[in-house]
């Protein structure tokens, strides 16, 4: 079998707040092999970015294990940490908060090549290589991040994030805050940068036809887990949890008065509280299937084919599957904190 580039291992997250213990991410395993996109969807809050700042050390893990190249990144001292920060990199969500508005583009861009030692002589044409790979003009060299358009901003983190030729990046939503039109030209540039240099992306989103579009594997999370790992071009067709089939119902289909996957409504629930998860399955309150082993035990991330992980204690093979009465999330619904909700 061959070693993954990174294999998380039962990491947990936690914050302290005037509120109590909030648990982000609860007993994550995760892989993602090298050159390989493994895309992270789910609502909003149910931990995604506190699973991918935990794994660049952005924030401190509370407990379990991140294996990068053999290294524990988890169990590791800053002087230890520092010289794999060259192989691990970040593209933010908001590409003008990303950005030190006081620097222009070329010194954002060489920022990274400083603090790793790359000598002066080196980093001007190094940037300018990254400026042609991201399509940005190098006219642009002495712009201020508010000079430029939301897409070329987009482009100079990018450039950013691979000056050091990373082997690893943690794309946060890197899409979100962008147009339709941009969003093409951005995932058609991550896909040709990883053609040509190789990288790995754990790609965090909650919309998936981005995700379509550029994963290898997708991985489902729900309340702090991965409830479910398939092949991205299975996931119409075996997407066996119960709420990874709520998330593909709730996208439009060509005709935008239909949807994919059969659904009906179901009773108004208010969703789980990430203060106080409840026993046995966290998806119980919400999924028509649910019985009195999902009130009682949390089913366990287990095959169910070759490829493919579900976290479900009435998982089927996808030929099995009956169409389930799934539960939309309305305006109407009660706001539980933080907020989950997905777009309808």
């Amino acid at each position: 079998m061959i070693e993954p580039l990174l294999d998380i291992q039962a990491l947990q997250v936690r914050y302290r707040t005037p509120r109590g213990v909030l648990t982000a991410v609860d007993g994550v395993d995760l892989r993602v092999q090298a050159g390989e996109t493994v895309a992270l969807i789910g609502e909003s809050g149910c931990g995604k970015t506190s699973l991918g700042k935990a794994v660049l050390r952005l924030m401190a893990p509370t407990s379990g294990r991140i294996l990068f190249q053999g290294a524990d990144l988890a169990a590791l001292p800053p002087r230890r940490l520092k010289p794999l920060r060259r192989d691990l990199q970040m593209i933010f969500q908001d590409p003008l908060a990303a950005l030190d508005p006081r620097h222009a583009a070329l010194r954002i861009v060489q920022a990274p090549l400083a603090l790793h030692g790359t000598p002066r002589a080196q980093r001007a044409a190094r940037a300018q290589a990254l400026f042609e790979q991201v399509g940005l003009p190098w006219s642009l060299r002495e712009r201020l991040p508010h000079q430029l358009s939301g897409g070329q901003r987009q482009r100079l983190n990018i450039a950013r994030a691979l000056a050091t030729s990373p082997r690893l990046v943690v794309c946060d939503e890197p899409v979100s805050a962008l147009d339709v039109t941009l969003q093409t030209q951005v995932l058609a540039l991550l896909r040709t940068l990883q053609d040509t240099l190789g990288v790995a992306y754990l790609f965090i989103s909650h919309d998936i036809s981005v995700v379509e579009a550029l994963a290898d594997r997708i991985a489902v999370m729900y309340l702090g887990r991965i409830v479910e790992v398939l092949p991205a071009g299975q996931l119409w067709q075996a997407a066996a949890h119960p709420y990874t089939r709520l998330l593909l119902a709730s996208v439009p289909g060509r005709d935008p008065g239909a949807r994919r996957l059969p659904q009906q409504a179901a009773p108004a629930v208010e969703l789980p509280s990430l203060y106080a998860l409840p026993r046995g399955c966290r998806f119980q309150s919400r999924c028509p299937q649910a019985t009195e082993l999902c009130r009682r035990e949390d089913p366990a991330l287990s095959p169910l084919r070759p490829g493919q992980a579900v976290a479900c204690h009435h998982a089927a093979t996808p030929s099995a599957l009956r169409p389930l009465p799934v539960r939309i999330l309305t305006q109407a619904d009660p706001c539980p904190t933080p907020k989950l909700s997905i777009a309808v």
